[in-house]
């Protein structure tokens, strides 16, 4: 992830969208790609459905995943 978001430096990127999180053991490191790149999280997908899967980056739900609340 590192390497696309510098390659892609050159462009203005305002925020992260991350995507098929339904394919991911733990989401620590994304967010401290977010963190680290300065950047902060717009959206993010959890399933197979467009648009159905696209979810608002809210902090409750970022915090639901850091936390594995709700198991998805």
């Amino acid at each position: 992830m590192s390497e696309v978001t510098r390659k892609f430096g050159c462009m203005p990127i305002d925020s992260i969208i991350f995507t098929k999180l339904d394919e991911s053991a733990s989401y620590g490191s994304l967010f401290n790609h977010a963190i680290r790149f300065k950047k902060p999280l717009s959206y993010l997908t959890v399933g197979q459905k467009v648009p159905e899967d696209i979810e608002v980056a809210s902090k409750e739900r970022m915090v639901d995943l850091l936390l594995n609340i709700s198991g998805t």
